[in-house]
């Protein structure tokens, strides 16, 4: 990694952060998140270009609404600073690519479906339906710099996306029945499929192998921390996708 390189996936990653803030607050919520600019929850009114600079704008003004001075959570630049991270480990994986462009392009739908399932214990259809989306334009950028027929690659991934929601559906419908509760939900069928897209039938035992251990961490965790046995499933599936794209990169 080159030093510019790291500052200019830095900046993405901190603006990609920026904008996954706005996806996990307003989509749960029913508000436009598409044209409908930015305003500070407390006092309404709407924030400008200086207000919404990533990391420096919550330094600047001492963690408060430039206009009404009630508090910003530190929650918002930590999760800029977590996104800016998540990027650079694309950057250190795939280089200075279309690829890691279109990977980071995903990386706020990500975060915010992570975010969004913690909280409300959903996963919205339109950020998996992105998700799903940004995975077939790097199919089809794949085949064209390989000067092959989209169609391979839709046969390898197509395939995975069936097979991984097809197998997470037959696991939380036999898990509900052994436990007498719903184990996972249709958002959670429906995110497996876009990984699939993402990762391909190849990748279908890695996927489940380290979905299931890192749910049964952040189950232990939610236990721990929250009290409750039922636990989101969702970031289990989402970190595992990132990681797994890590290795294509590097493989």
């Amino acid at each position: 990694m080159d030093f510019t390189g790291i500052v200019i996936f830095t900046v993405l990653g901190l603006i990609m952060g920026s904008f996954a803030s706005a996806l996990s607050y307003r989509i749960p919520r029913n508000k436009d998140w598409i044209s409908k600019r930015s305003s500070c929850s407390a006092c309404g009114k709407a924030l400008t270009a200086i207000d919404l600079i990533p990391l420096l704008s919550w330094a600047v003004n001492k963690g408060q609404c430039r206009q009404c001075g009630s508090k910003v959570s530190v929650f918002y630049p930590l999760q800029e600073i977590c996104s800016a991270l998540l990027c650079l480990g694309i950057y250190a994986a795939f280089g200075m690519t279309v690829q890691a462009l279109i990977i980071i392009f995903t990386i706020p739908f990500l975060i915010a479906l992570f975010l969004i399932d913690l909280e409300h214990k959903r996963l919205p259809d339109i950020l998996v339906i992105i998700v799903a989306s940004f995975g077939l334009i790097r199919l089809a950028y794949i085949g064209a710099s390989n000067g092959l027929d989209i169609s391979i690659y839709l046969i390898e991934y197509g395939a995975g996306a069936v097979v991984f929601s097809f197998i997470f559906w037959l696991m939380g419908m036999l898990t509900g029945k052994i436990l007498n509760k719903q184990a996972l939900g249709l958002g959670d069928v429906k995110f497996a499929a876009a990984s699939g897209l993402w990762l391909g039938l190849s990748n279908l035992s890695y996927f489940l192998i380290l979905s299931g251990v890192l749910g049964v961490a952040i189950g232990l965790v939610w236990k721990y921390i929250v009290k409750e046995a039922k636990f989101p499933f969702g970031p289990a599936l989402i970190l595992s996708l990132y990681i797994l794209l890590l290795t294509q990169g590097t493989s």
